[in-house]
């Protein structure tokens, strides 16, 4: 046990050493003023303290709040002569935890050190089941981490925040626990050919988790193998689906799947017990009863392709409101039509609270009128500075945000299309720049009644715009991730050398 002593009398402090010692302490600490203890206590670890209450230009108690800003762990024992109850409040209030007269007996002494000996074998104790528990959870992130990644890397959502031609597609997954019986999935297959689906495995944990990854991990080798051998086909495609589903499932256990194909103006669709598929014009109720080894048929049906629709698991329906003895779909059987995906997610953080997986997928159709289109080609900051005061220029609404969104998108075309540069620490890389090097692109700006559409397409190979979700901050996420707090709707084309840009069409103030 280390002990330090902080007395203004050298004596006292040669005298209680001594009695130290010879109860056998070894480790034994003597100060004559408060800052050097304090000086040392900065640098080393003490377990217990005394402190005299009475110091040449302070007291005790105010040494003990600089001791209790330094460390909470030692144990702090005030000597005093004094037996003045106040002075003994006020020391209590301050931390100090145990008291003794400067004239204590040996027994006395003796018996208190064994006191504090105990206690600080408790806190020890405590100190490294805490550091034990510390590596558990640092374990646990690391293993939730790693789930998280394997996840990502065994389910394809490749059409999250995606378009082609005036085809919209955006999603949203956002799990309650790691291990989660809710996923989801979409796949590109053709020009305006895309499979969308929600998986909803029963229960919570690792079976669900396995049931639900193990039925997307075969929809997407079926479908990969089709594609591949030009040979696909929905019908056959979910009938298979539902065997493999039936032949995992436990005898008790029952799987909710929403699968939707959609082939030019047509939405073919297989509902096994999900909620309905909500349009902007009406609900298609579930076609098929949830799969378990009980269930002997299915169906699937077939609708013009609408203009809108959301698919989603219960997590977000069914959330409760947070003033309202209510669940969440009260507001979003009001709202949907109107929303896009970041409209609706804002809107239910902050009226509901999340106490299911979510799972989101949103497709529409845009229809807007063009106001200005025209194509440019930039080879340095000049360019971007000459398109940006000409945009500008123009009498639009949302004019700061379009010009604040088209200098990012501008920037992020100089730096990564033109210049290839993938790290903002090289500062040699206008020195790699080729004098004759220059990129085209085309900015088109469209509106609605609600809404400004800004598509800028730049001539380059484009990226792949799952490695936003990786980019850590120095990157600044290519630019998207500002982007994207400033828009509504941020889409992408195939390759990502296209982006589509919504933004509500009101006059700022």
């Amino acid at each position: 046990m280390k002990i330090a002593i902080v007395d203004d009398s050298k004596s006292f402090l040669n005298l209680f050493k001594t009695l130290l010692n010879n109860l056998g302490y070894k480790h034994i600490y003597t100060f004559s003023n408060e800052n050097e203890l304090i000086k040392f206590l900065k640098e080393n670890e003490i377990d217990v303290i005394f402190i005299d209450y009475l110091l040449k230009t302070t007291t005790g108690i105010e040494v003990a709040k600089e001791i209790k800003n330094i460390t909470k762990e030692a144990i702090l024992v005030m000597l005093t002569s004094s037996k003045a109850k106040e002075i003994k409040q006020k020391a209590l209030e301050t931390g100090i935890d145990e008291f003794l007269n400067k004239d204590i007996d040996f027994i006395e002494l003796k018996a208190k050190l064994r006191m504090f000996e105990k206690l600080v074998e408790l806190k020890n104790k405590e100190k490294q089941k805490n550091i034990l528990l510390q590596k558990i959870l640092e374990y646990k992130d690391y293993q939730e981490n790693i789930t998280k990644l394997k996840h990502k890397k065994l389910i394809k959502n490749e059409l999250s925040n995606f378009f082609e031609d005036n085809y919209n597609i955006e999603t949203y997954y956002k799990p309650k626990d790691i291990l989660n019986g809710d996923t989801l999935f979409s796949i590109y297959i053709n020009k305006h050919e895309y499979i969308l689906g929600i998986i909803d495995a029963m229960g919570k944990g690792l079976s669900a988790f396995l049931t639900a990854i193990n039925s997307v991990s075969f929809l997407e080798y079926a479908i990969k193998k089709a594609v591949e051998y030009n040979d696909f086909n929905f019908y056959r495609l979910i009938n298979d689906f539902y065997n493999y589903a039936k032949s995992i499932l436990l005898e008790e256990e029952v799987l909710c799947a929403i699968i939707v194909y959609i082939k030019e103006d047509e939405l073919y669709y297989a509902n096994f017990g999900m909620f309905p598929i909500y349009t902007d014009t009406q609900k298609i109720l579930s076609n098929n009863q949830p799969i378990s080894k009980k269930t002997t048929s299915i169906k699937i049906d077939k609708i013009p392709l609408p203009s809108k629709f959301y698919i989603l698991s219960d997590g977000l329906v069914e959330a409760p409101l947070k003033n309202e003895n209510k669940p969440y779909y009260a507001r979003f059987i009001k709202i949907y039509k109107n929303s896009y995906l970041k409209n609706l997610i804002t809107d239910f953080e902050a009226n509901a609270n999340q106490n299911d997986d979510i799972s989101i997928i949103h497709f529409f159709k845009d229809n807007f009128t063009l106001l200005f289109a025209k194509e440019y080609t930039i080879s340095n900051s000049k360019d971007i500075d000459k398109i940006l005061k000409e945009f500008f220029s123009l009498e639009i609404s949302q004019k700061n945000k379009i010009h604040y969104i088209l200098h990012e998108l501008l920037t992020n075309t100089l730096e990564h299309a033109l210049y290839k540069i993938e790290d903002k620490k090289n500062k040699e890389f206008i020195k790699q720049m080729e004098p004759s090097s220059k990129i085209k692109l085309k900015i088109s700006l469209y509106k609605n009644e609600n809404f400004i559409k800004i598509l800028f397409e730049e001539e380059s190979e484009g990226f792949d715009p799952k490695i936003l979700d990786e980019i850590n901050c120095k990157y600044h996420g290519r630019g998207y991730k500002i982007i994207k707090s400033l828009c509504d709707v941020l889409l992408f084309n195939k390759n990502a050398n296209k982006v589509k840009i919504l933004i509500r069409n009101k006059n700022e103030n």
